[in-house]
């Protein structure tokens, strides 16, 4: 699955790095609100942004609980960053993938703004890498909470929501147990 969200994302980006030298470069940023009542340790916008000369791809993990609709950040900063990104470093907005981490602490105001310049750090740091990757399982870390019921439907399960009687289910959803693996290492060490 993690090599087909890849190729998926980064279009020929991979294949043509065997052809062409690949580059890399990765920042991150505090992105974490200080005026929070309970500020957590700290929260990050992490970016790394792949280039093979012609296709620059980026991605940003951000800890946030969702982008957009439920979360603190607005529905407009995708576009934000998206547009940004455009102008000011040329980088097609379908080469983006943003994730968010699921964290619930409170980010700051100026997130997007935030994101934009951990993006821009990233590309001022592109260096020729070698490219590895891998993948492993792991199956005791996770759970799907979502329940599939004899009549066809799906509850999930939430500490909010009401679950239905034992015999209404038909089994727990799938999980996917891959683990996929992406390793830059430097050319110089």
């Amino acid at each position: 699955m993690f090599l087909v969200t890849c190729v998926t994302v980064f279009g020929g980006i991979m294949v043509s790095a065997v052809q062409a030298e690949l580059k890399a470069g990765a920042a991150k940023m505090d992105i974490t609100n200080r005026d929070a009542a309970e500020p957590p340790d700290h929260l990050w916008a992490r970016a790394l942004v792949l280039s093979d000369g012609e296709t620059t791809a980026v991605i940003v993990t951000l800890d946030v609980v969702a982008i957009a609709e439920i979360g603190p950040i607005k529905n407009d900063f995708l576009p934000t960053v998206r547009a940004a990104l455009k102008k000011d470093l040329q980088i097609d907005p379908t080469r983006l993938l943003v994730n968010a981490s699921h964290c619930h602490g409170e980010v700051c105001t100026d997130v997007a703004a935030r994101t934009i310049a951990v993006v821009k750090q990233a590309y001022e740091k592109l260096e020729p890498v070698r490219v590895g990757w891998g993948s492993g399982s792991e199956n005791r870390v996770m759970e799907n909470r979502r329940l599939l019921l004899k009549n066809g439907k799906q509850v999930d399960v939430r500490h909010a929501y009401s679950l239905p009687a034992d015999e209404e289910v038909a089994e727990i959803g799938p999980v996917d147990p891959e683990i996929g693996v992406l390793r830059l290492d430097r050319l110089n060490g």
